[in-house]
């Protein structure tokens, strides 16, 4: 494009090409802001385990190579046994994942991914973030997945009532937990 004349919606092109607008302050207060990303298996099962991590990197670049190392370890993720899904987000330097298993133990997996011990090595040495934590917790009490029902529009918990709405209707397939 050459020149664009009258009236120009800096939102509509991005949203029609798929692409998100969102316009927020980096801070207000107390609050920072962010972007965030998610991936799910598709699996609809209980979480066992969430493993979290933390990193603060030292440069822009840095957090770069974080995320860059990020996306690859979650492509080997989505492969791995117990694997139910991953959220990471990052508020200016600082980037967060929290990943679901099946299983406390299916986190070890990760141990075997060549770019996540890359990415480790560089961590440990000197050349990834000025720190962070990498951790597993396993969940004390996971609530129920409440399912609305279509014909009554009560909310159910549809793995105790069987998928069966006490009114009677079949209740839709529950949201996966992560």
């Amino acid at each position: 494009m050459r020149s664009v004349r009258g009236y120009f919606d800096s939102r509509a092109v991005p949203e029609q090409l798929g692409l998100q607008v969102i316009v927020q302050p980096v801070a207000a207060g107390p609050f920072a802001f962010g972007t965030s990303k998610a991936v799910q298996s598709g699996k609809s099962v209980k979480p066992g385990a969430f493993s979290i991590t933390a990193l603060y990197a030292r440069s822009d670049e840095e957090a770069d190579a974080v995320r860059d190392y990020g996306r690859q370890t979650v492509q080997d993720m989505m492969g791995m046994e117990g694997f139910i899904g991953w959220t990471g987000t990052t508020i200016g330097r600082r980037l967060l994942t929290v990943t679901a298993w099946e299983h406390p133990d299916n986190p070890r997996q990760l141990m075997e991914s060549a770019v996540h011990q890359e990415a480790m090595r560089k961590f440990f040495g000197t050349e990834l973030a000025a720190g962070g934590m990498i951790s597993v917790w396993a969940p004390h009490h996971l609530g129920a997945m409440w399912t609305r029902c279509p014909a009554c529009a009560r909310m159910v918990d549809s793995e105790k009532m069987a998928g069966k709405c006490p009114c009677g209707a079949m209740l839709p397939e529950p949201m996966p937990y992560w």
